[in-house]
């Protein structure tokens, strides 16, 4: 029999195991599959349709979450980022589109930790049902398997329409939006990097994109994954790139903050050894987002 070696697909995870997975479905109406390792537990988050999502776009400042077009997955992947604060970096746009219930899920968790899934990731490096997906088939593996470990009975569905309210929209209209401290009060705990939220790690965020609420963004993701956001400042000078300034404490969370915006790493003037860690982001990851 011939054996598998799985060596050649170790250089293409993009998943730092002790980081939550996240990953953006096409299932209607779209949602947020997350798996903590962790905390041990799998939960879904139903985004509503009629929830506003900003665009970018002077002309068209903002779509329902019902206009995504999620056969696009890269597309799907930026606009919940944009419009629920959270570090989602994978998506699967699902051969046919599904109605996102309980009694669904359950059974596609049934299926998904199932030995004949392992078989069909080993074998082609997809999951069946699945189109198409920016998930490698490494990650794949590592998740099927961290997730048998993790003894998860039942994953659970969190429906983000109780945090509906209306807003004012450009132009001063009313729009439907989300209630960004309550949504993050409730499920900043599914994104959470284990143990990172207890060791109070400071963090400045400093937007340098040009972009009008980029910093905002990065706060509400860096604050999500369990660091301590004191500031958010803007830059006096457009830059292109992201760094992080950071001396020689906390690489493991340095490392952390660097996965989530792909940031280069630098060290600090030697005049502000021991300042807060600082997230300097500049045009390129306001345009990864728009």
């Amino acid at each position: 029999m011939r054996a598998i070696s799985l060596k050649k697909y170790v250089s293409d995870s993009r998943w730092d195991e002790a980081m939550p997975f996240a990953a953006a479905i096409s299932t209607t109406p779209p949602s947020v599959l997350v798996f903590n390792k962790g905390i041990g537990e799998i939960v879904v988050l139903k985004v509503p349709d009629e929830l506003n999502v900003p665009t970018g776009d002077a002309t068209s400042p903002s779509i329902k979450v019902s206009d995504i077009n999620t056969g696009k997955g890269g597309e799907m992947n930026k606009v919940l980022t944009r419009v629920l604060g959270l570090d989602i970096q994978n998506y699967a746009v699902l051969k046919d589109k599904k109605d996102i219930d309980q009694a669904t899920l359950e059974e596609a968790y049934r299926n998904f930790s199932s030995f004949s899934t392992l078989a069909a990731v080993v074998t082609v490096g997809k999951i069946p049902g699945i189109k198409s997906t920016n998930i490698t088939r490494i990650d794949l593996l590592r998740l099927w398997w961290q997730v048998k470990l993790s003894g998860i009975k039942s994953p659970k569905i969190i429906d983000l329409g109780q945090f509906l309210g209306s807003t004012l929209g450009p132009g001063g209209t009313q729009i439907e939006g989300l209630d960004s401290e309550l949504l993050h009060q409730t499920i900043n705990k599914y994104f959470e990097i284990k143990n990172l939220a207890d060791q109070n790690i400071k963090l400045e965020v400093k937007n340098s994109s040009g972009a009008a609420g980029i910093g905002q963004l990065a706060g509400e993701i860096a604050t999500s994954a369990g660091f301590n956001v004191t500031r958010v400042g803007t830059g006096e000078v457009k830059t292109a790139g992201c760094r992080i300034v950071a001396g020689s404490k906390n690489l493991r969370a340095v490392s952390y903050l660097a996965n989530i915006f792909k940031c280069d790493i630098v060290a600090p003037p030697s005049d502000a050894q021991g300042a807060p860690i600082m997230l300097d982001l500049g045009s390129d990851f306001a345009k990864s987002l728009f």
